[in-house]
């Protein structure tokens, strides 16, 4: 089972076009929360398979490896893969062939668009709806809560989060504080995660076991409360809802970020709530928006107000529109400084260091196209 750790991956984050005006920014009511209420979990007794059981089973239901064959011509692809780069590992949904770990629901989806699969080998599972009642009380406890208020940041932290607490590692780290000399002892039978070094001859090690019986784990009752299964399922319904919603408005996507879409018009009436549960809200009109990269972007509303998304990057309020609008300019970069933070553990105090923070536009996962003027105008998928 820890193996279906392979096909748990999160949400969708993509850049399709770098410039933007008049466009819609709309964002989920509690896009996860939504789909554990309204679809069936990979519950119940657990069955391993080898080879196409299709033959027996059409339409089996679980966690398949399967040989996948995207269509050629898909303007967005929708399933997502894990590729190893120079620079670590990187999440992208690609074009071609490969062979991969999906939820079942989520390839017969993916069908619809042209993929084809070959089933390799997969676990099977039962159906369940377990997460209704959960949703119901605490989705209405946070609609009747002001914002702000404990029983309102409980209750959104409790719909959001427990997807996740399935989809983690059976791995516990234990902490020990230990002599610097004795490190090579841990080293021998442990996998070592973190070392603090406290400077005086003494260190805190997060480790854990270096391999894992996975019968195990499974009996242990530490261990009853994960279930990747559950949890790749949930992202993957996500996903699903979102590329469909994305496919079938006909509008015109510039960027998408798990729950978000940014739009070039408005969305069906029918699919805009402010508070239905997995409906869509309007949250800003931008008159300009720019999208340097996923999670980097800056835009300016209707109403005038300044929007600004830089991951990693804490002075916001410094970036200008302009200045990043000339970075869509070919070769431009812009170099920032901003303060970052570090922990001294062995004096106990914090220290500050300026460092420097560059912008430029990335799009890894497009082909970015330039006029003759040397302006980015167009982003095509490689």
């Amino acid at each position: 089972m820890i193996r279906n750790k392979k096909g748990y991956t999160g949400g969708a984050v993509d850049v399709y076009k770098p410039y933007g005006e008049n466009i819609y920014r709309y964002d989920v009511n509690s896009l996860y929360p939504y789909v554990m209420r309204e679809f069936p979990m990979p519950v119940g007794n657990i069955t391993y398979f080898d080879g196409n059981t299709t033959e027996i089973n059409p339409k089996p239901f679980g966690i398949l490896e399967v040989e996948v064959t995207s269509p050629s011509d898909l303007k967005i692809p929708i399933l997502q893969t894990r590729i190893k780069t120079k620079s670590g590992t990187k999440t992208i949904a690609p074009l071609g062939s490969w062979t991969g770990w999906y939820f079942s629901e989520e390839i017969y989806n993916a069908m619809k668009y042209g993929y084809k699969f070959k089933i390799l080998r997969g676990y099977l599972f039962e159906k369940g709806f377990i997460f209704r009642e959960y949703v119901d009380d605490l989705y209405n406890m946070k609609r009747n809560s002001n914002k702000g208020s404990a029983s309102y940041t409980i209750s959104k932290l409790l719909l959001n989060s427990l997807y996740g607490k399935f989809g983690m590692s059976p791995l516990r780290d234990n902490l020990d504080i230990i002599n610097i000399k004795d490190l090579s002892k841990y080293t021998q039978d442990y996998i070592i995660t973190d070392i603090v070094n406290f400077n005086n001859e003494q260190a805190l090690i997060s480790y854990h076991q270096s391999s894992i019986d996975e019968t195990k784990v499974y009996k242990d009752k530490s261990y009853l409360n994960i279930n990747v299964a559950i949890a790749s399922a949930v992202t993957s319904y996500a996903r699903i809802y979102m590329y469909n919603t994305l496919y079938n408005s006909g509008l015109t996507p510039y960027y998408m970020d798990t729950d978000c879409f940014h739009f070039n018009d408005k969305l069906p009436d029918d699919l805009v709530s402010n508070s239905a549960l997995g409906e869509f809200k309007l949250e800003n009109v931008f008159k300009e928006i720019i999208y340097l990269s996923p999670k980097v972007y800056i835009g300016i509303t209707k109403d005038n107000n300044k929007i600004v998304k830089a991951k990693g990057f804490k002075d916001k309020d410094s970036l200008t529109f302009n200045n990043l609008k000339s970075l869509l300019y070919q070769g431009n970069k812009l170099d920032l400084h901003h303060t970052k933070f570090y922990k001294n553990y062995p004096e106990g105090f914090i220290t500050s260091k300026n460092e420097i923070y560059t912008l430029i536009s990335t799009y890894n996962k497009r082909k970015p196209i330039y006029n003759d003027k040397g302006f980015l105008q167009q982003l095509y998928f490689i």
